[in-house]
């Protein structure tokens, strides 16, 4: 027995034991051996939450299918339609309210009411209203750079309009007042189709205006004498000519020129026409 224990305690056994322990002391070793004990327990806890949360989500789906199903499901459909038919009625409502304003602002209505007579134009008299008001028409729908501005900045006031109109409807709770204010493609594409209609309406009526003062300057004939050189030679060549085409074109030449004249004479007193009726007029 005592060669026994001798040999199990001998001196080399317990320098190679000892050299062991300080091996494992040393820190890369350490972090290796917590590596091992603490990495399995790891990913067990990420496979319980990743499964957690997937039978959360599984519940959640399958609870939102059984609400569709029932009476609070259905409730909260009709409600969801409810609020984008009212979305659409507040859109448009706020639009004409917008549009109408503009058109009132603008003076479209009393514009034709204001026109100068052949001789106060004649005369360069034109009555300071018919000035002003053409004025803010050209500024408003002068050309194409002018009526984007003008539609931008009426797109942004009905869009005001409607958020006001949203506000005013106290029925509504937080919820159902936060997707009445979210507008859908369709009922954005509804409203500024219906901007740009009454925005075309007001041109046009504008438009009709300074083109039925274009007729009566080009039918008056003390406004053909007191046109230039040029114009009493295309006049004659009207009057003379026995070639009906020919006199037609003659025609139609001395009515553009009448038309110029005028148009340069409103730029003169201060009340430019609109591009439209310029194009609508062949200028």
């Amino acid at each position: 027995m005592a060669g026994a224990d001798q040999s199990i305690w001998s001196d080399d056994r317990v320098e190679r034991e000892l050299a062991v322990v300080d091996d494992a002391n040393e820190p890369g070793v350490s972090m290796d051996v917590l590596l091992q004990v603490t990495l399995p327990f790891v990913l067990i806890l990420a496979f319980l939450v990743v499964t957690e949360v997937q039978t959360l989500t599984t519940e959640i789906e399958r609870l939102q299918k059984d609400v569709q199903g029932t009476a609070i499901g259905r409730l909260a459909r009709e409600r969801d339609v409810a609020l984008l038919e009212l979305q659409e009625q507040l859109l448009l409502a706020a639009t004409h309210e917008v549009g109408t304003q503009a058109r009132g602002e603008l003076g479209v209505d009393r514009y034709a009411l204001l026109q100068p007579s052949v001789s106060r134009l004649l005369a360069g008299d034109v009555d300071a209203e018919f000035v002003a008001a053409s004025q803010q028409l050209h500024a408003a729908f002068g050309d194409e750079t002018a009526r984007r501005i003008t539609e931008e900045r009426l797109r942004a006031a009905v869009e005001g309009r409607f958020a006001e109109m949203v506000g005013e409807t106290s029925s509504l709770d937080g919820d159902s007042r936060g997707r009445l204010l979210e507008v859908s493609a369709a009922h954005r594409e509804s409203f500024e189709a219906k901007l740009r209609g009454q925005l075309e309406q007001t041109i046009d009526a504008a438009a009709a205006t300074q083109l039925d003062l274009m007729l009566r300057w080009i039918n008056d004939p003390e406004a053909s004498r007191q046109l230039d050189a040029e114009s009493l030679s295309l006049w004659h060549a009207v009057a003379e000519s026995e070639d009906a085409a020919v006199g037609q074109e003659a025609l139609d030449a001395f009515v553009d020129l009448k038309a110029r004249h005028l148009a340069d004479e409103l730029e003169r007193l201060g009340a430019p026409l609109l591009d439209s009726t310029r194009r609508q007029a062949g200028l």
